[in-house]
């Protein structure tokens, strides 16, 4: 900055006398084009919403990001409120296996933690994007980690309130499992929603180990499909803990126990049984197993016990889901 002192040399003339000042300058602003550039890059948000988010929080950017966010989630509702009525018939059925029993899992310890969800939308094409599938996979970890720990005798597959489901948290932020949902509408334009949801959370009991087994048909993503089975295999021994706890490598009889509940939920998917015992083939024990060389189940388990040196080895439990499908009362 340069400061003129004037004095008079003639009558017409004037000679500047200039002195200069400096100054340390400050930290370079970002301009405006930085900042949407920026923002979309945080954001993805389109260019017009950028440089309205940046205008309604006079440039800054964090503002910016939370005005972009609130804008989401009134788009998304407003859509959520246009297609709500119109048929959604196609979707997946989406698993999260957090714990598996002894041997599988973040614990390992026995403990079981998973969660199943259904979600429709209108047309297959949606139901085959990443978007869609990547939304299937948030919901279905939500709903493993809903449920509290239970200390029951026996894991059960506890059916889910989809209302209160809801209003869950979903991720890391404020925004819920409504919002979520509501979001992706306003992107896809179809209707989604989540037919029904289940989990189980159980702690491991002495002397008991409970491997869940797991299979996803007609799939396109892991953990997804229009058909999904599981299958709870229910060993007793003294120490079992012992016997199936992995070292460096995996013992055999956790291996073999991860193969057998696999196949079981293989089987649940094939032959669709309507309960673990009975007369007849709408039982499981009483169908020939696929993994058997045409053992009943029942047969199989009773032989595996025995190779195994096992006190006792049943099935605890089954779930079998198919998109669209009737649910029983």
């Amino acid at each position: 900055m340069s400061f003129f002192c004037y004095h008079r040399a003639t009558r017409s003339a004037f000679t500047p006398c200039i002195r200069r000042l400096y100054s340390t300058p400050g930290p370079a602003k970002k301009s405006n084009i930085q900042l949407i550039a920026e923002l979309r890059k945080l954001t993805d948000a389109p260019l017009t919403k950028a440089r309205l988010a940046l205008q309604e929080s006079n440039g800054d950017l964090e503002g910016a990001k939370k005005w972009l966010e609130a804008e989401l989630v009134a788009s998304g509702a407003a859509k959520a409120a246009k297609v709500e009525g119109r048929a959604a018939n196609q979707g997946v059925v989406s698993l999260t296996v957090v714990d598996g029993g002894y041997g599988h899992g973040h614990q390992r310890d026995g403990g079981i933690r998973v969660g199943l969800v259904e979600v429709n939308c209108e047309s297959d094409f949606v139901a085959r994007t990443d978007q869609f599938s990547q939304l299937a996979a948030a919901l279905s970890s939500v709903v493993a980690r809903v449920p509290a720990l239970s200390h029951s005798e026996d894991p059960s597959f506890e059916p889910l309130n989809v209302p209160e489901l809801l209003q869950a948290q979903y991720g890391d932020g404020s925004m819920t499992v409504k919002s979520a949902i509501q979001n992706i509408i306003a992107t896809i334009g179809e209707n989604i929603s989540i037919r029904r949801a289940a989990a189980i959370s159980w702690a491991p009991q002495p002397d008991r180990a409970v491997r869940l087994g797991w299979y996803t048909h007609n799939s396109n993503f892991p953990f997804q499909g229009q058909i999904v089975g599981l299958s709870l295999l229910d060993m007793r021994a003294q120490s079992i803990g012992k016997l199936l706890e992995p070292t460096t490598e995996d013992s055999p009889l956790s291996d073999k126990a991860g193969q057998l509940s696999h196949a079981l939920a293989q089987q649940v998917v094939g032959f669709n049984p309507v309960s673990i015992t009975g007369s007849d083939e709408a039982s499981l024990y009483e169908q020939g197993f696929m993994a058997g060389q045409g053992a009943l189940v029942k047969d199989y388990l009773a032989n595996w016990r025995e190779e195994n040196k096992l006190q006792s080895v049943d099935v605890a439990g089954f779930l079998r889901w198919k998109v669209s499908e009737p649910i029983p009362e």
